[in-house]
């Protein structure tokens, strides 16, 4: 087991040669972390799951899905299995065995075609990248964006998941499964969670810039520090900024998280209508001593927002 372990190690070296290299790295870890699994030893997996996510400049998306199902189904399955057992017999430790010598024979394999091209042996580095802009809008037709690459989340709790970690911050899984699901403590919220998680991982996984883990488990499941978080309704809690009402009402069109009905959002809704109402209300009141045409234009464009707003309908 050492031995492969340590094959993986000369291997990385090699690996920032070409994505097809990374690729092989990526898939040889997961192999191996689902190897070590098999035999217990679950810190073990644990590090070459991370190695992979970590150690990887460029992982092809569909490489990083396959990689989040083996780290959940390490800690909600196979973990739960082997921590059961008492023992293991000589048939289930001789196969895991030869399964560990063949996948040490495949990575000296690599390794030896990589010196054979005469590829040049990395030298490791600590790099401090600079954060990475993750950008939610929330507010009409949801969004995220990764840099500049668009990213698609397919799943509607995988983006709820998204804007609620933006929002609250780091959770408990008990925390978010209350607020997606409304208090429901029924066993199957727990899988509908878990796959919410995952799906969210994989895609946003599949930036090119992404080469981490986008939604870490600690204490509490968060969005990575390494991103640099934007979310369009920011512009609503910045009352004092220059420009602030006017820059949130251009900018945000429609209701926040339409046609999602969990309570926290509903909630949340409600409080972003009341944060709209008084930018239209600052925004008219800023405007009537210098340009009062504007602002009778801006109330009326208020009313139409907010047609029951008593203090919007007074300065009309």
């Amino acid at each position: 087991q050492q031995h492969v372990v340590n094959g993986v190690g000369v291997y990385v070296e090699h690996a920032h040669v070409a994505d097809t290299a990374r690729e092989c790295v990526a898939m040889l870890r997961n192999e191996l972390a689902d190897l070590l699994c098999s035999s217990g030893d679950l810190d073990g997996a644990q590090q070459q799951l991370e190695a992979a996510f970590n150690g990887i400049s460029a992982l092809p998306g569909e490489v990083a899905a396959h990689l989040f199902e083996t780290q959940g189904d390490l800690w909600s399955h196979r973990a739960q299995r082997i921590m059961a057992l008492e023992s293991y017999n000589a048939a289930a430790r001789l196969c895991v065995r030869h399964r560990l010598a063949v996948l040490g024979e495949r990575i000296r394999g690599k390794c030896a075609a990589l010196e054979g091209r005469g590829l040049q042996q990395s030298v490791r580095r600590i790099v401090t990248s600079p954060p990475l802009e993750l950008h939610i809008t929330s507010f009409g037709e949801r969004s995220l964006r990764i840099g500049a690459q668009p990213v698609t989340v397919s799943l509607t709790k995988s983006f709820e998941l998204l804007v609620y970690l933006a929002l609250r911050g780091p959770s408990t899984r008990e925390a978010i499964i209350d607020a997606l699901w409304d208090g429901s403590r029924e066993a199957r919220h727990q899988e509908y969670f878990k796959v919410a998680v995952r799906r969210l991982r994989a895609q946003m996984s599949v930036s090119d810039a992404v080469d981490f883990n986008p939604v870490p488990l600690g204490e509490r499941y968060a969005l990575s520090e390494r991103f640099q978080l934007t979310l369009d309704a920011d512009v609503l809690e910045q009352p004092d900024a220059p420009d602030a009402q006017e820059r949130a009402l251009k900018g945000l069109q429609g209701a926040f998280m339409e046609d999602v009905e969990s309570e926290w959002v509903v909630e949340q809704r409600n409080h972003f209508a009341m944060l709209r109402e008084a930018a239209w209300l600052h925004w008219g009141l800023s405007l009537r001593s210098t340009a009062p045409e504007r602002a009778l234009c801006i109330f009326g464009r208020g009313v139409k927002d907010h047609p029951i707003s008593e203090e919007l309908l007074l300065n009309l």
